[in-house]
């Protein structure tokens, strides 16, 4: 398993709990979203790691993420973030799902994932939501992945 925190006494976590008889964990990388000028900190977390099968030795990146419910949206850096972890020695595809948290109904990002190979997926229902964002009973936890195929829901 391997988790992240932005600050130490945080009730936001990302985690990626995966099988080590499966699969190795190459590398990963977690940073902070939503920088707040007025503490210093950054206020959610996110999570994004690459891993290569021990079966077939594919690799894949999987990503936890806890976007912030900010008037701004972090999708951007945290694509950027999982395209570092592509090899240039691979030449070959590397599927990536990035899930969680985001805070916001799929239109809110549109504009961010139209000269992207992603696309966000949420289910067609609500999920657990906060008051906080206005985003009460809506679909906000859901996928950000450059291969849906596999992931089956409504795609937006």
């Amino acid at each position: 398993m391997i988790c992240y925190k932005v600050w130490e006494t945080s009730k936001d976590n990302c985690v990626i709990i995966y099988d080590k008889n499966k699969f190795h964990l190459s590398e990963s990388m977690n940073f902070g979203l939503a920088f707040n000028r007025n503490t210093h900190q950054y206020l959610k977390p996110c999570l994004v790691a690459k891993f290569i099968s021990l079966i077939d030795k594919k690799s894949v990146v999987v990503g936890s993420i806890h976007h912030p419910g900010t008037r701004g949206s972090e999708l951007s850096t945290i694509i950027e973030k999982a395209n570092c972890l592509e090899d240039n020695l691979e030449k070959s595809f590397i599927p990536t799902i990035i899930l969680g948290d985001f805070n916001h109904q799929a239109n809110f990002f549109e504009k961010d994932l139209v000269n992207s190979n992603y696309t966000l997926i949420m289910p067609a229902t609500g999920t657990m939501a906060g008051f906080e964002y206005g985003n009460n009973n809506m679909p906000i936890d859901g996928a950000l992945t450059n291969d849906s195929s596999n992931v089956a829901s409504t795609h937006y």
